[in-house]
């Protein structure tokens, strides 16, 4: 799981402060710092400042309070937001974008940290508990009990939602632009493992459905102007 470092002091100002979900992000227009020319070097290099900056936007559409977690929520215990997440979101290739975490997590650097996720990645896969570790009093063994089988429809969620094609989600993204689509098939995924009883013939169907509601459902983004207004940047 990674973090974009001094978020507060690098990327937020007293306008971006009172928004809670914001359109827009100041970034440093400093370009003579060690860190800079150390990301940029190579062939690739400008590539990797565009994927940290594309990334840094993402970061900015989070709500209060924002600290630069790259996960889905903004959050320290969010679900890790991957290479693969920050792609279809930004639309640059994901190479470079693994590339950028790798190159500006490095000491020399240092614009992003890297910590362990808080949370057990194979939960957020399957959305079902993988095991219950259970701590034996006075020791540090854990026992491991076994996991139960999937249910022939639980198996038809998994593999429908493991396998979207890229192409659909790229639809997805330009059809409901207000919302965070990998989050929100994320949630219509916990809500089918969490009613089974509710048996949904045409998957595609239904999460076509939950994103169309969620997209109406997003709160418009005027307070935007009112903090620019405020700042002086909006006449």
């Amino acid at each position: 799981m990674y973090q974009i470092k001094d978020w507060d002091k690098h990327y937020e100002n007293a306008g971006s402060r009172k928004v809670e979900h914001c359109a827009w992000c100041p970034i440093p227009n400093k370009q003579d710092g060690l860190g800079y020319a150390l990301l940029i070097q190579g062939k690739t290099g400008s590539a990797r400042y565009a994927a940290f900056v594309a990334t840094v936007l993402v970061c900015s559409k989070h709500p209060l309070p924002r600290n630069g977690w790259l996960t889905a929520d903004g959050i320290e215990t969010g679900r890790p937001l991957t290479a693969y997440d920050i792609h279809l979101k930004t639309k640059l290739p994901e190479n470079e974008i693994k590339e950028m975490l790798e190159r500006a997590s490095k000491p020399d650097i240092d614009w992003i940290a890297e910590y362990s996720p808080s949370i057990d990645s194979t939960l957020v896969a399957s959305h079902r508990p993988a095991s219950n570790m259970t701590e034996q009093k006075g020791t540090e063994r854990t026992e491991q009990k076994e996991e139960e089988p999937l249910t022939d429809y639980e198996k038809k969620l998994a593999d429908f939602f493991d396998s979207i094609p890229e192409q659909q989600l790229v639809l997805w993204e330009r059809a409901y632009p207000s919302i965070d689509i990998p989050q929100c098939i994320l949630e219509a995924r916990a809500y089918t493992f969490s009613n089974t009883h509710k048996s949904y013939k045409n998957l595609n169907r239904f999460v076509n459905g939950w994103l169309s509601r969620s997209n109406k459902e997003a709160k418009p983004n005027s307070e935007i102007f009112d903090a620019l207004k405020a700042e002086g940047t909006w006449e």
